[in-house]
């Protein structure tokens, strides 16, 4: 429809969102190839119209795109890359953008700790805590809260795991109901239970739900 409308030939903004939009889709049904198609088209596009050395908001998002998708292949290299590129376009623009630059941080932190590297991925998480208000953003806080658990808990700060798993069940409690909180709390338990065990001894400081 774009095409029809701009011109077969012509770089435009929409366009360029569309193409991120098909690649939402293919990712969601697991067709990563065709996923990573489009958004390199979208990526090509946004920098044809905004020039390459130049930074742009739409650049950012299209890199954590990329970088998610390359997480989920186990392209940890590839991932790290983008989410670093993201980064760098989110700081270099004139605005703020904590939203993104949280996601960012989040996202990239995930992937180190799939690398297991636990310590960077900790300083990036403590970051994105900083950056994300406390009176909203509450399932941010609570993922990365669960998050940090998982990073001391691989680093034996056991004390410091306890207490953001803690964190990250005040967090999720005060959430609405979904299957998505459900899992959520499964994960934070999860992780409970390998503190347990790994440190000998069983906090009693949460709360039965």
């Amino acid at each position: 429809m774009y095409k029809a409308v701009y011109g077969e030939g012509t770089n435009h903004n929409a366009i360029a969102a569309s193409y991120r939009g098909i690649a939402d889709v293919y990712t969601d049904t697991g067709e990563y190839t065709k996923s990573l198609h489009y958004l390199t088209l979208s990526l090509d596009m946004t920098k044809a119209i905004h020039g390459d050395n130049t930074t742009h908001i739409d650049i950012a998002y299209t890199y954590h795109k990329l970088g998610r998708l390359y997480h989920n292949t186990d392209q940890y290299t590839h991932s790290v890359h983008c989410y670093n590129m993201a980064l760098v376009q989110r700081d270099r623009c004139n605005t703020a953008h904590l939203p993104l630059y949280t996601a960012v941080l989040v996202s990239l932190s995930q992937t180190l700790i799939s690398s297991s590297d636990y310590k960077h991925a900790k300083g990036l998480l403590l970051l994105a805590l900083k950056h994300s208000p406390t009176d909203y953003c509450k399932d941010t806080r609570a993922n990365i809260c669960q998050l940090l658990g998982q990073c001391c808990l691989h680093l034996h700060q056991y004390r410091k795991c306890w207490k953001y798993l803690y964190s990250a069940l005040c967090y999720y409690e005060s959430l609405p109901s979904s299957n998505w909180k459900m899992k959520s709390l499964a994960q934070v338990f999860f992780v409970h239970l390998l503190l347990a065990f790994t440190s000998g001894s069983c906090f009693t400081g949460y709360r039965t739900l």
